[in-house]
């Protein structure tokens, strides 16, 4: 692994623990036992640092979604398997990560923005498409308004313990006919 890139993993898994505000360059150098100096010739600034990070991790997310799309033909576990990776992910990553990148890192922000609006017009919306069209999902969705709800809501940060289960439940049984109730009461019952 180079200097860089052994920089970019232990700066993202510093972020993630404890919000990229309160981390320091000095912390990374200091971390990674390497001087400023060598820090620096990777990256001239913290941002710089900060938008490479997020390249990384949104290439590694879209890569992660694309298979997780790709390993079934069934919309259903498609979607719970999509709810379960954007909910991860808010969990891996401590919440003054995401407002820290809001209020002071303008450039990576946007990246992530892109990312999202992407995911809801790509991934989600053809997930959604397909349920309909397997007649899992009903015919009147605004599957527009839906993903972006979906998006929304598994990634939101929960007060009440355990209720993430139970919040993507009720949000895919609103979007199932007779036939997905059956299929996800299958799957349900499948993975108990």
């Amino acid at each position: 692994m180079t200097t860089e890139e052994r920089i970019l993993n232990r700066s993202s898994e510093l972020f993630a623990q404890f919000g990229i505000n309160v981390v320091r360059t000095d912390d990374i150098s200091t971390d990674l036992g390497i001087s400023k100096k060598t820090f620096y010739k990777y990256f001239v600034s913290k941002e710089q640092l900060v938008v490479r990070v997020m390249e990384d991790m949104l290439e590694r997310s879209s890569s992660e979604m694309d298979q997780l799309v790709n390993s079934s033909e069934n919309p259903i576990e498609q979607t719970c398997a999509l709810w379960d990776l954007i909910t991860a992910f808010r969990k891996k990553h401590n919440p003054n990560f995401i407002r820290d990148m809001q209020r002071s890192y303008a450039r990576a922000w946007e990246l992530v923005e892109n990312f999202r609006a992407g995911l809801v017009k790509d991934v989600l919306i053809q997930t959604l498409k397909n349920g309909i069209g397997k007649n899992f999902y009903r015919q009147d969705l605004n599957k527009e308004v839906v993903a972006t709800l979906w998006l929304d809501l598994s990634s939101q940060e929960n007060q009440i313990p355990g209720s993430d289960e139970e919040i993507k439940n009720l949000f895919i049984r609103g979007l199932l006919t007779a036939e997905g109730f059956r299929s996800y009461a299958c799957l349900c019952n499948h993975n108990s």
